[in-house]
C-alpha cells in the first residue's frame, strides 16, 4: 500500500518509530529478591545508567547498597542469567539511602549514601567492561548540620563538581540541605524547612545555572517548590510553589534551560510541567494519566536529552504504563504497557525507579509484590528510529511496503531511512504539520 501526504510550506516533519500498543520488544526480568522495599529505590534517586557496553542497575537489596551489570548485547530484558550478581558497596542501608548518578564525560559514576546518622557518604569511580568498578577514591563521609540523614540525591559533572542533597532533622524539625563539592572542599549551598521529610532534586541547566526541586516524601502535605540559581549556587530564589507533589512519587530533570517534572498529583492523577529559568511563575499543569489505583503511584520521567521524553507509571496493581512524548512535552503518545504481569502494592512502597534513555533503548527498574519477598524487576524497551525533516516548501512524504520513508521538496529536505515497514499517522493544521507517528 502507497500512502502520500503533501506537506505545506514551512511545515517541520517529526517521524517517531515507536512499539505497538501493549508491545515489550526486550521483555522484563526479576533479577533479586529483597525482604526490604523499594529495592529500586525512588524515582528520583536514578539508579540505573549505561556504560562501557553494559546495563548498571544499583539497588538496596535486603538492606545491601551495590550494583549488578548486564552487557547491552546480551537479552538483559529477558534472561536474568545475563545478569551478574551484587556487588556490595554499602550494608545496612535503608531502601531510599543510596542514590546514583553516573557523569557520561568523565566516565565515572558517583553514589550518595544516607544511614540515619549526621553524616552523608560519597564515593565516585570508573565502570569497567567486565561489570566491574574501579574506585577513585574511599567511601567518604561529609557531617551535615542535622542528623538523621536520608533520601540523599547525588548529581556530579566531575569529581570537582559534585552536589547532594540529603534530609535531616534540626531540633525536631525537617529540612533539607544541598551541599557542594568544588574540588577543594564541601560547602553547604542551601538549607530548606519543610513540614514533614522532603527530598530535593538539583540539576544543571545553563552555564553557572541550576534547579533544584523539592517535595514532601513522608505524606505531611509539603508542596513541590522549584528553586533556581543564576550563580552556581552562592545564592538561590525564594521558590515557586505548584500543588502537592510528592517527590517519591515523582521525578525532575533538567534539558537547556528548562526544568521538567512528571509525578503524581491528589485525584489520583499523573501530572506534567516544565518551566524555563528563572521558574518564577507556577507552570500549566498538563493531566498525563487519570483513575489511577489511589494516590500513592509512583511515575518517572526520562528524556534523552533533546526532545523525547517518557514517563512511566503504575496504571494499576498488575500493569507498568509509560507514554511518549517527542517534543518535550508539548503532545503525549497514548498509554502503552511496559509490563501487565505486575504484582504492585497500593503504598508508596510500589513503582517505577528511574528510567534512562541511552540512543534507542529505555530501561526501567521498579520494585514488585506485596509482601516480603519483594521483587527487584528490570526492563528494556526499544525506541527504534526517531528523525526530523524540514522544508521550505512543498514537499511529499511516501511510504510503502518497502522498509524506507522517504521524503522529497522542490527545494532541500533530509531522507529518513526507516528500518521496517511502518504505517504513517499525522495532523495537519494550516501550515503546520504536528503529530507524526510511524508505528513499525
Amino acid at each position: 500500500m502507497l500512502f502520500i501526504a503533501a506537506i505545506m510550506v514551512g511545515a517541520s516533519i517529526e517521524v517517531f518509530q515507536t512499539p505497538s500498543v501493549h508491545a515489550q520488544p526486550a521483555g522484563s526480568v526479576t533479577l533479586a529478591s529483597s525482604t526490604t522495599t523499594p529495592s529500586s529505590g525512588y524515582p528520583f534517586q536514578r539508579r540505573e545508567f549505561v556504560a562501557d557496553g553494559r546495563f548498571w542497575y544499583f539497588t538496596v537489596t535486603s538492606g545491601n547498597a551495590g550494583w549488578q551489570s548486564c552487557p547491552t548485547s546480551a537479552p538483559c530484558g529477558s534472561d536474568p542469567a545475563q545478569w551478574t550478581s551484587q556487588s556490595t558497596v554499602h550494608p545496612s542501608v535503608g531502601p531510599g539511602g543510596l542514590s546514583v548518578w553516573y557523569d557520561s564525560s568523565s566516565n565515572l559514576v558517583f553514589y550518595a549514601i544516607g544511614l540515619g546518622s549526621p553524616q552523608f557518604l560519597y564515593r565516585y569511580g570508573t565502570p569497567n567492561s567486565d561489570g566491574t568498578i574501579t574506585w577513585r577514591i574511599s567511601e567518604t563521609g561529609v557531617t551535615t548540620t542535622g542528623s538523621q540523614d536520608d533520601l540523599p540525591y547525588v548529581f556530579a559533572s566531575s569529581p570537582n563538581n559534585i552536589w547532594v542533597s540529603v534530609a535531616t532533622v534540626q531540633s525536631g524539625a525537617s529540612h533539607l540541605e544541598l551541599w557542594h563539592y568544588n574540588g577543594i572542599a564541601w560547602a553547604k549551598s542551601t538549607d530548606l524547612v519543610g513540614k514533614g521529610m522532603i527530598g530535593g532534586v538539583v540539576m544543571p541547566l545553563t552555564g553557572v545555572q541550576y534547579g533544584l526541586v523539592t517535595g514532601d516524601v513522608s505524606g505531611s502535605g509539603d508542596n513541590l517548590v522549584i528553586y533556581t540559581t543564576g550563580n552556581g549556587g552562592s545564592t538561590w530564589t525564594s521558590g515557586t510553589t505548584t500543588i502537592d507533589f510528592s517527590l517519591n512519587e515523582a521525578e525532575a530533570l533538567g534539558i537547556g534551560s528548562t526544568i521538567y517534572v512528571a509525578g503524581q498529583t491528589p485525584g489520583f492523577v499523573d501530572t506534567f510541567f516544565s518551566c524555563a529559568y528563572p521558574c518564577a511563575s507556577p507552570p500549566a499543569l498538563t493531566a498525563l494519566a487519570t483513575g489511577l489505583p489511589n494516590n500513592d503511584v509512583w511515575a518517572t520521567l526520562s528524556t534523552d536529552g533533546s526532545s523525547d521524553l517518557i514517563v512511566a507509571y503504575e496504571a494499576s496493581q498488575s500493569t507498568v504504563d509509560y507514554i511518549q512524548s517527542a517534543n518535550l512535552g508539548a503532545s503525549w503518545s497514548s498509554p502503552l504497557a511496559l509490563s501487565s504481569n505486575e504484582v504492585l502494592s497500593d503504598s508508596d512502597f510500589s513503582g517505577t525507579a528511574a528510567p534512562l534513555i541511552i540512543g534507542n533503548t529505555a530501561i526501567f527498574g521498579w520494585t514488585d509484590g506485596l509482601a516480603s519477598p519483594f521483587a527487584t524487576r528490570f526492563a528494556e524497551l526499544s525506541l527504534s528510529t526517531r528523525s526530523s525533516t524540514s522544508s521550505s516548501s512543498t514537499s511529499t512524504l511516501s511510504s510503502s511496503t518497502s522498509t524506507s520513508v522517504s521524503t522529497s521538496t522542490t527545494t532541500t529536505a533530509t531522507t529518513t531511512i526507516v528500518t521496517s515497514t511502518c504505517t504513517v499517522t499525522f495532523t495537519l493544521s494550516g501550515s503546520s504539520i504536528a503529530g507524526w507517528r510511524a508505528a513499525c
